[in-house]
Order: structure tokens, then sequence, then C-alpha cells
């Protein structure tokens, strides 16, 4: 669930509904890739040519140029065109010579000025210029901008600027047939059309055949009649005929490529790129190979003078096979007028400029290699799937080696994607699976685990509540081990134990006497843990608890008794439903300093009472058997426990021990109901003084006067017993008041 939920917010920040993760893709993921990239070698046979003011006013300082060029005598009269049009023309006829297979103006020629008819004849002798034209939308129709009339007539190719308007933006992208505009070619297209001029018929020809309903007198066309508006029309034209229908670009390239005539030319890979480009996308992603200057860019100046003396000029440079993109370029052209901020724009304000980013995506289109963009579907997988992977390794996986493994996969993804970009100019996305996706597994990971692991702590630290103290179950819980120390407290121990308990297990089955014990031990466990009591063991019919405190504590000792009362209580309400099951129930209260330790060895521990206040709570237990007694305390236990019944029993040195205990019966708490307690404790306790005082015959009546009243009073049965010997055989010893227990 977690991956699936990373995945899929990957998936909506990608969305083009909500736009938020594609323009911080474009804006950031798209520059880390080309950042890391950097810069690479464009393909051959793309140059672009500054045509800028400046380059002018250098060739205006060359001795005999202005006699050469008259038209750089008003060379401040010019602006928007750069340069004087018959240095364009010159700059045309130079190219034309050196043997450029296209001339690419990004320059608008959209006015009338003078010299159009040299320049007009320089594009008319070329016959392979194109150049760039404004055009705006008139009811739905692209409506061109007015060419000067002379030009109009002698430029072989016109198309719209390539970039979509938004200033706001960073250029990324570029069109190549204008949807805002009809879907007209744009001036990479066009040039890639007249570069391929020479072999068009071939192409004609395969285009007639595939749609001969649109296009059956193509091959009577003469490309040289084809001229500015005429092949606007055309190249449109085309491109609708090739995108409806299907598969007819691929049958074109097929036969193209399979034809024994064709070369590795420029006009051949013009035309192989042209129809690619007509059955592609109408937009692409540019792939820029650098900053500005990595198209190979020369001066215009530069050029002009080897016209006017190739001696002092330096060699003649050749265009065969380029195509030539002229424009204002270089990083100090008018404060680059033409200027656009891409991702390689540099700290210093030096942008692409505009007829760079026209030669890059016509480098694009004629190496095949733009940036190419994942379809919908494909990115929605990637990112679902690589969420899913980091979401459910950065919870699966413990602590360290999950955010390590997470880590690895995004390493790898990352990587993955860089090479893509860098062998395949396949564009992945990589912000929102590193900044986004990948920061929320690790952080939902990390935090699900914490929540898993306190939920796993509290697991543990219930069940061995069921087996120890809930102190020790804490403790063990939060560190993960136990402690071997033992702690020194003041403890109230307080044990139980069920008469008649080997007789009942001796016609229950074993399942049956669990149960049994089950639902005995639930009853007895209740007022314990209520009156802030620890349940130390279960030992068969045995149970010991403890309440323990840093200090002699009053309320402990309270807590206890009274828990002992409602156990009483709790147990004779019991047994009344068990018949002969009946599970009657003895309890011993002790008191004073013991340690709390788990004890054991080999991995194998029990939580213990050590010391002799357990010890003695088990004996105190214990003498309720020879008392006929139900609940008995240690003197120190109740002391000054007003609000309860008490009748000292009797001094008494348990077997095993050396101390002897005053031991005092629990009968209740005084209330209404406690008088008839108090009479038979009166009776009890003159007896008892006498017994003590060695008056043994006073004792022996004082006991029967008792049980005369009280038939079932187990403690005065038993010193009748003793009283009576010693009336008729004194002890010789003085401390024969204190009873000496030999049996368990």
């Amino acid at each position: 669930m977690i991956g699936l939920v990373i995945g899929a917010t990957g998936v909506a920040l990608a969305s083009p509904g909500i736009g938020v993760g594609l323009d911080l893709e474009e804006n950031i993921g798209l520059e880390w890739l080309f950042s890391l990239r950097g810069s690479i070698e464009p393909p051959k046979g793309v140059v672009v040519v500054n045509a800028s003011l400046e380059a002018a006013g250098r060739l205006r300082a060359v001795a005999g140029a202005a006699d050469r060029w008259p038209c750089l005598a008003n060379l401040d009269h010019y602006g928007r065109d750069s340069w004087p049009r018959c240095l364009q023309a010159a700059l045309i006829s130079t190219l034309a010579r050196r043997g450029a297979a296209a001339i690419a103006f990004d320059v608008h020629f959209e006015d009338d000025a003078d010299w159009d008819a040299d320049l007009a004849a320089a594009m008319t002798s070329a016959g392979n210029v194109a150049m760039t034209r404004t055009y705006t939308m008139v009811d739905g129709e692209p409506t061109p901008g007015r060419l000067a009339e002379r030009l109009a007539s002698a430029v072989r190719g016109i198309g719209p600027w390539l970039l979509p308007k938004d200033p706001s933006r960073r250029v990324d992208r570029y069109w190549t047939f204008n949807p805002e505009l009809g879907n007209a070619p744009t001036l990479p297209v066009v040039a890639l059309q007249v570069c391929a001029l020479p072999v068009l018929p071939k192409f004609f020809a395969l285009l007639g055949r595939a749609r001969p309903d649109r296009f059956a007198n193509l091959p009577e066309i003469d490309p040289r009649t084809l001229i500015g508006e005429r092949m606007f029309r055309l190249m449109a034209d085309i491109r609708a005929a090739i995108k409806e229908t299907p598969g007819a670009a691929d049958h074109i390239l097929s036969a193209l490529r399979s034809d024994p005539n064709r070369t590795d030319s420029a006009d051949w890979r013009c035309l192989l790129a042209l129809i690619k480009t007509y059955g592609a996308r109408a937009g692409y992603l540019a792939n820029f190979y650098g900053p500005f200057g990595t198209i190979p860019t020369i001066e215009g100046d530069a050029l002009l003078r080897q016209e006017l003396s190739n001696a002092t000029a330096g060699p003649e440079i050749n265009f065969a096979d380029s195509v030539i993109f002229v424009g204002v370029s270089g990083p100090s052209s008018a404060g680059q007028r033409d200027a656009h901020f891409t991702v390689y724009s540099r700290p210093d304000g030096v942008d692409l400029t505009g007829v760079e980013i026209a030669a890059t995506a016509f480098a694009n289109l004629l190496s095949d290699r733009p940036l190419r963009q994942l379809p919908n579907a494909v990115v929605f997988l990637g990112l679902l799937g690589f969420g899913f992977a980091v979401g459910a390794t950065a919870y699966l996986q413990p602590g360290l080696r999950g955010v390590i493994v997470a880590l690895a996969l995004a390493v790898a993804y990352f990587a993955f994607a860089q090479y893509r970009f860098n062998a395949g100019a396949v564009w992945m996305f990589v912000f929102i699976p590193m900044v986004i996706q990948l920061p929320l597994a690790l952080l939902s990971g990390s935090v699900l685990q914490f929540v898993d692991a306190r939920r796993e702590r509290e697991y543990i630290r219930r069940a061995m509540r069921f087996y120890v103290p809930e102190s020790v179950a804490n403790t063990a819980a939060k560190s993960g081990s136990i402690s071997q120390s033992a702690d020194t407290v003041y403890g109230v121990c307080l044990t139980t134990d069920a008469e008649r308990f080997t007789t009942v297990s001796q016609h229950l089955p074993p399942p049956k006497l669990a149960a049994l014990l089950n639902r005995y031990y639930d009853l007895l466990s209740e007022p314990v843990e209520r009156r802030g009591g620890e349940i130390s063991s279960f030992v068969a019919d045995r149970m010991m608890c403890v309440w323990s405190g840093a200090e002699f504590d009053r309320q402990l000792r309270l807590n206890a008794c009274i828990a002992a009362l409602e156990i009483q209580r709790a147990a004779e309400d019991f047994n009344r439903q068990l018949g002969r099951d009946a599970l009657p129930t003895r309890i011993g209260i002790n008191a004073g300093w013991l340690a709390l330790a788990n004890i054991g060895g080999g991995g194998h521990y029990a939580y213990s009472l050590v010391g002799d206040v357990p010890n003695g709570a088990e004996r105190i237990e214990g003498l309720n058997k020879i008392l006929g007694t139900r609940l008995l305390a240690a003197a120190e236990v109740v002391n000054d426990l007003s609000e309860l019944v008490l009748r000292r029993v009797g001094s008494f040195i348990p077997r095993g021990m050396l101390t002897p205990l005053t031991i005092v019966e629990i009968m209740g708490f005084h209330d209404a109901t406690s008088d008839g307690l108090d009479a038979l404790r009166g009776a009890y306790e003159t007896a008892l003084a006498a017994f003590e005082e060695g008056r043994w015959e006073t004792a022996r009546n004082g006991f029967a006067a008792v049980l005369e009243a009280w038939p079932h009073d187990g403690p005065a049965r038993f010193f009748l017993g003793i009283a009576t010997q010693y009336a008729t055989s004194p002890p010789s010893h003085e401390a024969a008041c204190i009873i000496r227990v030999e049996t368990k």
C-alpha cells in the first residue's frame, strides 16, 4: 500500500491535469540531465553565420569594402534586418558558390528596401534560400505578414518562427508544424525541404503512389517551380496527406532507402529527415548540444573579407553539403537582442540566439535525434513502478538497510535515465522520483517502521504481561533484554493456595482442569490488579502477588489486605457454583524488604521475588491449614490498619524459619455487621492472653468457651488441644506459648 500510494503520488504530479510535476521536470529535472551530460558535438553539415551589425561594422572598416558594397555607407540606417540587403545578397552568393546545400535566413524581410533587386537576384541565382516570416491567425486561417514583393517571387521557401509563444517559459520545445498557424511548416522544416530539392521528384512519385487521390499529378511538378508561397502550401498539404494515411511515411522511407541511386549526400539526408518529420508529431523537445557557440559559428564579415582578398583573409571555407543558418548571433550582439533563455544559458547572461535554436532544431531533425518524450502511459508506469519499489523497500527492509537499498534503487533509476538521455536522447522524469517520491518513501518507511515497532513492542509487552509483572514487561519491551540485577524494594507479598487441588486434578481431564484454573485465576487476579498489585507467578494451584514501593508504605499494605478480602469473597462465590470441583482458597500475607529479580540462566529466566518475605508469606498461608482459617497475615502487615477487623491468632515459628511470627487473622471490615466478629475476637484474645501467660487451665477453659459459642472456630480448636495438653503435662521450656510448626 505504501509503494502504491507513493507511486500514485508521482503519477498524479506528472499528469497533465495538474501540471506541477511537468513544470518541475522541465525546469529542474531536464536541466539536471543536460548538465550531467554536458556539451556534445552537433551533427556535421549545420553551420551558423553571424550577420550582426557588429560584423557589418567590422567589414566597413576593411579597405575597399565600402567601394565593393556601397550599402555599407548607410549602415546606421539598418537595424531589424541586421545587415543591409546588398551585404545579404553578397553573403548568399558567397555561400552558394562555396556549395551550401541550403541557406536559411532567421531574418525578417517584410518591407521593401534599397537593394531588394540585388537580394532577389542572389536568391534566384542560388535557388536554395529559405527565410522566416511572421504569420497571424485571421478567421482561423494563418495569414502571412507582408513580404517585399521582389523577394516573395525569388525566395525558395518561407516558414514561420518555430518557438511557441510563451515568453514566460524557458525555451525547451519547438514546432515543426505550428498548430497555432494551421500546421504551417516552420523554418527548420522548410530548410529540409529546400535542401532536398534535387531529389524531390523521386519523393513526389512515391507520394503520388501512396495518395493518388490527392497527389496524382505530383510527379509532373518541376521542383524549380516551387517558389515561396506555392511550396509553403504544398508542404502543408503533404503533411496532412501523410498524417491521414497510416504507414505512408514508413512506406516512403523504405522505398527511398532501398533506392539504388541513393547516396549519403546532403540532399538525400535532408529528404529522409523530411519524410520522418512529415509523419511525426508537430512539436519536439529541443535536444540542445551545448551553450552558445557549440554549433559551428562563422562571422559573416570574415566570409566577405575573403571575397575582397583571399590572400589576406585566410583559406576559403568550403560549405559543400552544409545547411547554413544566417542570423544575429554572438554574445555581444546588441545585448543579444534575439536571445532566449535555455538550459544552457550562461551565468554571465549569454543565451542561445534565435538562429542557433533554429539550427539546433534543424540538426535534431536531420540526425533524427530530437529529445524524445516517452508516452504518458510509459511515464506513469515508470513513476508508479519506481514509487512502489522505493516505498515497499523503505518499509520492508529494516532501518538503515532499507534506506541504503532505497537509495541504491534511486541511483540505479537516475543512472538509467541519464544513460537513456545521453545515448538515445530519451527524456525520463527524474525530479519527481528523486525529490518527491524518494524522500516520501524514506519518510513513510521510517515513520511506519517506527509505528510498527511500537505496535510490536506493545504486543510483546501485552504478551509478557500474561507471564510477568507489568513493570518487567515494560522494561523488556523497551530495551529488548532483561536485567540480571536485583532491585531491593519494600514489598507486601500475598500468596494463595487452592485446597483440594490434588483431589480435583485426579478426576478432571487436563484440558478441563486447565480451563477451570484459568477461570479461577481470572477471578483472583482482578482484585490484585485493581488494587495496584502485580502477579509475580502462577505455580499449579498457587498464586504469588506483590505490592512494591521505595519505602515502608501503609497504603501498600492496606491495598494488599483489601485485595485479599476481595479474593476471599470472589473465591467463595466461584466455589458455590462448582460443587465437588470447588477450590477453597487460603491466603497468606507478609511484608518487608525483598528483591525483585530475573532468576535463571542459559537464556531462560523467571521473574521471582527473592528474600525472606515471599517465603514467609507462603509459610503464613500454610498456617491456615492447621488453624482452620482462610486469611492470615504477619502482624507487621496490619498493626496500624484500623479499617480492618483483626484477630491476633498467636505466635508461631513456621517450618524452616528461625524467628517467631505474630500471626493475625483478617476477619473483615469494620461495619454494621462486624459486631459478632468483635465478640469472637474479644473472647478468643482473652483466652490467648491466658495461654501466653502460662495459665494453661484458664486458657483451656477460655478456648472451650469460644468453641461453645462458635463451634467452627479453627484457632480456638487448635489452641484448645495444646492448652489441654499443657494443663495435664506442663511444658518445661519458657517459650511454650510460641508454637513451632513442623509441617508445611
